[in-house]
């Protein structure tokens, strides 16, 4: 996710990082190279300004992988407990015609 200021002098990366033991380090890097990466956007785009950017990290990917888990995990609970009920037999299956 990219936001660019209404003056076009700052933009803001949102990144997702994974494995989450690597976000410190990819932070880090991505700070330092800012300079770098701003410089190979103003020679692709023709603007007078090239917007500074601003590198955060998105933890709404992660939030969002942990609520889709619960969900599927909730379902296969669901689906194990239907499953494992006994089913029931009725007196007049379906289909079958009364006399």
């Amino acid at each position: 996710d990219v936001r660019v200021s209404a003056d076009l002098r700052h933009a803001t990366v949102r990144v997702s990082v994974y494995p989450e033991e690597e976000e410190t380090l990819t932070m880090h890097g991505l700070r330092s190279a800012a300079r770098h990466i701003q410089h190979a956007i103003s020679d692709k785009l023709d603007l007078r300004r090239t917007p500074e950017l601003r590198f955060e990290l998105d933890r709404g990917l992660k939030a969002q992988a942990a609520v889709l888990q619960a969900l599927a995990q909730e379902k296969q609970r669901a689906s194990s407990q239907t499953d494992e009920a006994p089913s029931s037999t009725t007196d007049n299956p379906e289909g079958a015609r009364q006399a």
